[in-house]
């Protein structure tokens, strides 16, 4: 009851169903395992953490921690390092400058090598000069006894009265000025008068003017010894830096003025601690 089949036929027919087999499980051995990869859990996981690491890393990099610091921040580094730079030059140059005019309390000082170191220093600018003359200073060099009497207490030259050592506090923007005296009576003992008064600059020199000597307290027990009760004088500024002021002070009708040299005094608590006793 069934079609006669040919030799020739079965054999196309068994070598496509061998073609078909070896096509199928090809397709079964490959196809789900491409399939398997791409939706494997860890696989999608792993996939995950490296496509956030990306991301986070390229914000980290656009962050400002991890940016390269701006302009502005570079020259404000290379401005401060100049300045640093500048003002040590500056301190050992005035340094110097003591050094070679250290002739004390009276020791008196010669104009011309005055002019001469004066003008190895650095020229400032009034602006700074305005900033610069603020502060505590001790007197490192000035002229002889006529002087010490003019810029003092007036008690110098008197019997067994000299000045030993001198101190000022200038604070000019409220116009104030304070001068520690300290007076050697005799071999053995010290004398401190401490004068009050007004600084008031102007535009070719200062006028320093004494309101009376007073206590560690402020307070005023007595004027000092002229008819109107304050003493002036004029005061030109020749010099003034990071450790130097330098002033010369006009003469007057009874005193012939001269040259103060003062360096700057950081810890001047101390300092009258240790002048003062």
């Amino acid at each position: 009851g069934g079609l006669a089949t040919s030799p020739a036929s079965m054999a196309v027919t068994s070598r496509a169903r061998r073609t078909q087999r070896s096509f199928s499980a090809a397709c079964r051995r490959h196809l789900p395992m491409r399939f398997a990869s791409a939706t494997s859990p860890l696989t999608t996981l792993v996939a995950l953490c490296c496509l956030c690491w990306v991301l986070h890393a390229s914000k980290l990099q656009s962050s400002s921690l991890f940016a390269a610091p701006a302009t502005s921040t570079r020259e404000r580094s290379k401005r401060k390092e100049a300045a640093t730079a500048m003002a040590k030059a500056v301190g050992a140059q005035e340094q110097e400058f003591l050094n070679a005019l250290s002739m004390g309390v009276g020791g008196g000082i010669d104009p011309l090598v005055l002019a001469d170191q004066v003008a190895k220093l650095k020229a400032w600018s009034m602006s700074d000069r305005k900033k610069l003359i603020n502060g505590d200073w001790q007197l490192h060099a000035s002229d002889a006894g006529d002087l010490l009497v003019q810029f003092g207490s007036g008690l110098h030259g008197l019997p067994f009265m000299d000045v030993k050592e001198m101190y000022m506090s200038l604070r000019p923007k409220k116009k104030l000025i304070c001068t520690v005296e300290i007076l050697q009576l005799g071999p053995a003992r010290n004398a401190t008068t401490i004068l009050k008064g007004t600084f008031r600059e102007r535009t070719e020199d200062a006028i320093l003017e004494y309101e009376g000597i007073v206590d560690e307290k402020g307070n005023r027990p007595a004027l000092m010894n002229n008819n109107q009760g304050t003493r002036q004088m004029s005061v030109q500024t020749l010099y003034v830096g990071l450790r130097i002021l330098i002033f010369r002070v006009a003469p007057t009708d009874s005193r012939k003025g001269g040259f103060v040299i003062f360096r700057r005094e950081k810890e001047l608590a101390k300092a009258l601690k240790v002048a003062c006793g």
